[in-house]
């Protein structure tokens, strides 16, 4: 970095300069010392501004005079270089062309005063049309900082400072008390990198701009330098006009609003570049996306856990499992031959020891009654402690050969839901794991950037261990308020298609009476969900169910069209009230309700590997032969509220990060990163919070976004 530069303008006041000065240099300069007085100081460190090594001043040739010869004599005594310039001739402003001339000599000054770093720029000295010109100057070329000084001086008090300023090195010293608490030098702005037009004609204008005057009258006949700025600034407003006319005109729902005052090469690069065409660093996308704030609004709880975290939901149970492998010798027995066929790296065995090999579908469901003796969770947790160490082999006994991310897809709704029989409502059944699975979703929020989360869960799932239905909710709660502030978690209560009508009615009387009576509850509840296989039941069967529910105007989300006719997300939005729909993959099938999900802006919440998975769209990176077509750009460009979620993230071996990038290479030709963060967007915009702090998540994740953009546009 070069020399630093202060350019002011000069009036007949020039002791405005020495006081700006002070504020950024006050060792070098100790105006304020003996007042105590580091207010200016600390404002300065606050807003960034630098120190200074010379002082540039532009004035006319009377300001020049007396003025001028003052200026430089406190240079001399104080240690600072300074240089003055004015237009040739002009002895003050007194007609546009001399306005004119002045705002030439002053971008002069300013653009060579950038050249080596951004200068810091008075405002404080000369007429206000010097001022504004300068300021006009730093918003072209770049500038450290704006300052002004004001001051509240008395009669008395500029009398003083009048009589001080006849001797210009008293200003090189400390001020007495009285008077420097009555002067103050204002951060006006931040500093500014240069516009980017000026960058982009940067060789015009230093073709213009010429070599650096000497200092002391410049002629000034001309106005090239400001005419050129001026032209190329102005044409650039007109292209973002233009750009963001074609932005508007071709899309059906809006960005981020703060986006559209991004440079031009940010929202170029925003619309242009792509995700998931097969050209791009994988690697360099996933680290992009963990980084951008996201909302998460389909995510069960029952299939959050990857095969480490199960592991490590079960550490939490190891003295009760280790008590009872103690009390129960055939518990004990058959986890140590577990433990050692998993240390051996046996895969065949353990499956033979767990029922596996015989039972490929029902062993894991099976081994909550394979021990009487032992009250769940414990069991599944000594199995799952007996692969502490070897947890691919626990990945390979749950997924098999699906491993293989091509043999896992177009499996089914009942297959998929097989893989989390080992979390869960298996593991679930205690104070212990349900307080470990919630601080692993806390976790799992904060690594993959996920500001807002509304997690699916079904309490009355979690009693067989003992537990009451309201202490589970207790538990969830808990762990949700625990997430906070950096994860707002909220809850979403499942219910099931596949149960009875009265576990259904028990799950709504539950959350009814909890709504009413418990405002922790109330202050961390979402929803109500219908999950499960659609073809088990259809939505309207649960329309009496939920009424008491819509009679609290409890907001609602029905999982419909995965994979099944459009009738059931039909059902779904006018049998049972829905906000939003989970997947709503068949939409496409009836344009009618699709234009009717547009007016209500109700929201569908998409899920691409649980969608590649169960129902087999095609992902061209994974499935060489023709699956169905992902509708996801199709929802975009309809301008429906589309959201990304993860569904089930350990049981689909996935997180929201990769889920945004299985939606681009689902979607032909990728998406846009402003298409990214339009789904971003309108996940924050579906949430199912109260207005105001829907707001609050808006504006936060806004602002994160454009500086997002800011530091990887190119």
């Amino acid at each position: 970095m070069g020399r630093r530069v202060l350019v002011a303008t000069l009036g007949g006041t020039w002791a405005v300069i020495p006081e700006a000065v002070a504020m950024l240099c006050p060792e070098r300069v100790p105006l304020y010392r003996e007042a105590g007085f580091d207010e200016a100081g600390g404002e300065v460190a606050g807003m960034g501004l630098p120190a200074v090594d010379e002082v540039w001043a532009v004035g006319t040739a009377a300001s020049a005079g007396r003025a001028g010869e003052a200026l430089r004599a406190w240079g001399e005594a104080a240690g600072v270089p300074v240089r003055l310039w004015w237009p040739d001739g002009m002895g003050d402003i007194a007609s546009r062309d001399d306005a004119a001339r002045m705002a030439e000599l002053i971008h002069r000054i300013v653009w060579h005063a950038a050249a080596e770093a951004p200068p810091v720029l008075c405002l404080a000295g000369g007429r206000k049309t010097m001022s504004a010109d300068l300021q006009r100057a730093g918003q072209l070329f770049g500038h450290g900082g704006l300052l002004h000084v004001i001051d509240v001086l008395d009669r008395p008090s500029r009398e003083h400072l009048e009589r001080l300023a006849a001797e210009p090195a008293a200003l090189a010293r400390p001020l007495p008390v009285e008077l420097a608490r009555r002067i103050r030098p204002v951060v006006l702005s931040a500093g500014q990198s240069p516009a980017e037009a000026v960058e982009a004609e940067r060789a015009r204008l230093e073709q213009i701009a010429g070599d650096l005057p000497r200092p002391g009258p410049v002629p000034v006949d001309a106005t090239p330098l400001l005419d050129l700025a001026g032209a190329v600034q102005r044409e650039a407003d007109s292209l973002r006009a233009s750009f963001r006319l074609q932005l508007d005109a071709g899309e059906r729902q809006g960005a981020f609003r703060a986006l559209y005052a991004l440079p031009l090469r940010a929202l170029r690069w925003l619309r242009e570049a792509r995700v998931g065409d097969g050209r791009g660093d994988d690697e360099q996308t996933l680290a992009w996306l963990r980084e951008l704030p996201k909302p998460e609004l389909h995510c069960h709880l029952g299939g959050v856990l990857d095969a480490a975290g199960m592991v490590r939901v079960a550490e939490a149970e190891a003295g009760r499992v280790a008590e009872l492998r103690r009390r129960v010798p055939r518990f004990d027995a058959e986890l140590r031959r577990l433990e050692a066929a998993a240390v051996a790296g046996c895969l065949e065995e353990a499956r033979a020891l767990l029922g596996a090999a015989q039972d490929r579908h029902g062993w894991a469901r099976a081994l909550r009654r394979r021990w009487p003796e032992v009250p769940e969770p414990l069991g599944v947790c000594g199995v799952l402690l007996a692969f502490r160490d070897r947890q691919a082999m626990l990945d390979e006994l749950i997924f098999g050969e699906l491993l293989d991310p091509r043999r896992f897809q177009a499996i089914g709704i009942e297959a998929y839901e097989r893989l989390g029989d080992l979390q869960g409502s298996g593991l679930l059944q205690s104070p212990v794991t349900l307080r470990a699975a919630m601080a692993e979703v806390a976790a799992r929020c904060r690594r993959e950037g996920i500001r807002y989360l509304e997690l699916r869960c079904s309490p009355l799932n979690c009693t067989r261990g003992g537990l009451a239905a309201e202490e589970v909710v207790r538990l969830l709660v808990e762990g949700a308020e625990e997430a906070a502030p950096e994860v707002d978690v909220r809850l979403i209560f499942s219910a099931s298609r596949h149960g009875d009508m009265e576990r259904v009615e028990r799950l709504v009387r539950l959350t009814d009476r909890l709504l009413a009576e418990e405002e922790r509850f109330a202050a961390r509840f979402a929803g109500i969900d219908l999950a499960g296989a659609e073809h088990a039941a259809e939505a309207a069967r649960f329309r009496e169910a939920f009424r008491p529910l819509h009679e609290r105007v409890v907001r609602v989300t029905i999982h419909a069209g995965e994979g099944e006719p459009v009738r059931n997300i039909w059902q779904a939005v006018y049998e049972l009230n829905a906000d939003r729909v989970g997947h709503g993959l068949t939409l496409l099938e009836d344009p009618s309700l699709l234009e009717r999900f547009r007016e209500r802006r109700i929201a569908l919440e998409m899920c691409p590997s649980s969608n590649f998975q169960i129902v087999g769209y095609e992902d061209p990176a994974l499935s060489p032969r023709k699956g169905r077509r992902y509708p996801l750009a199709a929802y975009l460009q309809a301008g429906l509220r589309v959201t990304v979620s993860t569904d089930d993230p350990g049981m689909s071996r996935t997180d929201l990060p990769r889920e945004y990038l299985k939606a681009a290479r689902m979607t032909p030709g990728g998406l846009s990163w402003w298409q990214v963060l339009q789904l971003v967007r309108n996940g924050f915009r579906a949430a199912f919070c109260p207005a105001e702090q829907q707001a609050s998540h808006l504006h936060r994740a806004e602002q994160e976004v454009v500086r997002w953009a800011l530091e990887r546009a190119p």
